[in-house]
């Protein structure tokens, strides 16, 4: 999945998953899926956040992608996106954390357009479109602690090739961005920016970009969990931040490695080049499940 951070036309295409990516242009950073991801909350009495106005139309255009935009001012839309899609994005979570549901929500794309009553915040507002989501699709949901299959992260045999990145970069907190930078001049080196590179490997492979102080590995295992559509738990052990820079070639179903594969398996690739090592396990998974939803109600 790729993340882009770049500060305040902000361009985001959402950790995507072998299934799917979404761009976003949003005017604030945030991280979906599960980076920085707060609880799964499922129905409570207790009232929570909703958009001051929302509009839902179902979108028969056949285009192809789906977006996400967030401007100052709590303007949140929605664009061409399946409603597991967007469940995918109000609760911070990966297509495997998702289970149940009919088939329209796959296949069925809608758009939405909302507006809070306020400059909300990134995670206020994705509060809001769980509440939307509940109010006009009439969603219910619950979740379960499950184990299933997934990586841990651990420091390879050689040992870690990483740098650490104390000093180098620049905190923020991404729910009150900085002023752009003056005219002419570079913006700060934000700490957490994560992104793949547009670039490929011989014009067939992926890169992860560099990455500026990572905070303890999350946006690493993050970043790797949706790539890989397995949760990925850090066993490194490591404290601190660090600067990487990944590159490998993806695998799928449809488009094998092969000998003439211009780089690295993404496995391959964390050994070699950060000193890390990927291993099959099992362990908990946080998993939402879907009781009951329903096509929107009308405008």
């Amino acid at each position: 999945m790729a993340v882009y951070f770049n500060f305040l036309s902000f361009s985001f295409p959402f950790l995507a998953t072998s299934r799917w990516a979404a761009i976003a242009t949003l005017a604030v950073p945030v991280v979906v899926g599960i980076l920085n991801a707060p609880p799964l909350r499922a129905q409570s009495p207790r009232p929570l956040p909703a958009f001051e106005v929302a509009s839902i139309k179902r979108n028969t255009s056949s285009a192809a992608g789906e977006s996400i935009h967030i401007q100052r001012g709590g303007r949140f839309d929605v664009q061409n996106m399946p409603v597991r899609f967007i469940i995918w994005n109000a609760y911070k979570l990966s297509d495997y954390q998702i289970a149940g549901g009919p088939a329209w929500i796959d296949s069925e794309r809608y758009d939405i357009f909302a507006k809070a009553d306020h400059d909300a915040s990134p995670d206020e507002l994705f509060l809001m479109l769980q509440t939307l989501l509940e109010d006009r699709f009439s969603l219910k949901v619950h979740h379960e602690t499950r184990q299933e299959p997934v990586y841990a992260l651990t420091v390879a045999k050689g040992g870690l090739k990483m740098e650490h990145a104390e000093g180098t970069c620049v905190p923020r907190d991404p729910n009150h961005p900085s002023l752009p930078a003056p005219p002419g001049e570079k913006p700060p080196n934000y700490c957490g920016n994560a992104h793949r590179s547009g670039h490929t490997l011989g014009g067939r492979g992926m890169s992860l970009a560099p990455v500026l102080g990572v905070t303890p590995l999350a946006t690493l295992t993050g970043q790797l969990s949706s790539i890989l559509d397995r949760t990925v738990i850090d066993q490194t052990g490591l404290a601190g931040i660090f600067n990487f820079n990944l590159e490998w070639t993806p695998t799928t179903v449809a488009a094998p490695a092969s000998t003439d594969t211009p780089g690295p398996s993404i496995f391959t690739a964390l050994q070699e080049q950060l000193g890390l090592k990927l291993e099959s396990t099992k362990g908990p998974v946080e998993m939402l499940i879907i009781d009951q939803v329903k096509r929107p109600s009308e405008n």
